[in-house]
């Protein structure tokens, strides 16, 4: 007696006739087709890809955690699910986990390493233009905003008083 996920004390005679009858009816919890995982896995990359350079780093990490305990989750249901939406009695879907959740860790890794240097290069770049023609003030203003850096100015129409008192 041994162990079992649903059952403290289960003989284990049980679990190669199991097993055995497993293979000579041929009857295996079937897999979800290639084609599906595939589009599994290239939603999440996809997904990814458009959403967390949009996000700061943490918020990312949140996104990426949720997603992998969201899909975990629907894996779960799916497997224990009785055949309600294939026609298989008394089965769910074996569901891949691996492949989505390395996309999901890989793609959420590598886009936010990217930022990484890119967001501290172009930092980089803007203090060391700018540090010497205008105050620190407007040079991290400037960091902290730089879509408002533009080639030849804006047009603008303003009034401008100057006074001269003694």
């Amino acid at each position: 007696l041994n162990p079992m996920p649903y059952n403290s004390r289960y003989p284990m005679l049980g679990l190669h006739a199991n097993a055995f009858n497993t293979i000579l009816t041929d009857n295996f919890v079937p897999r979800v087709p290639t084609w599906l995982n595939m589009f599994i896995i290239l939603s999440i990359g996809i997904l990814m890809g458009l959403v967390v350079p949009r996000l700061k780093p943490l918020f990312g990490a949140i996104l990426m955690i949720g997603l992998t305990f969201g899909y975990g989750v629907a894996a779960q249901i799916v497997f224990q699910s009785h055949a309600w939406f294939i026609d298989l009695p008394g089965y769910g879907w074996w569901v891949d986990m691996l492949g989505p959740v390395m996309v999901l860790v890989i793609a959420y890794l590598f886009i936010t390493v990217y930022n990484f240097f890119i967001e501290g290069k172009e930092k980089k770049m803007i203090r060391g233009v700018f540090s010497r023609y205008v105050t620190k003030s407007v040079v991290d203003e400037l960091i902290k905003n730089p879509d408002m850096i533009k080639l030849g100015g804006e047009r603008k129409i303003l009034t401008v008083f100057f006074s001269d008192l003694a």
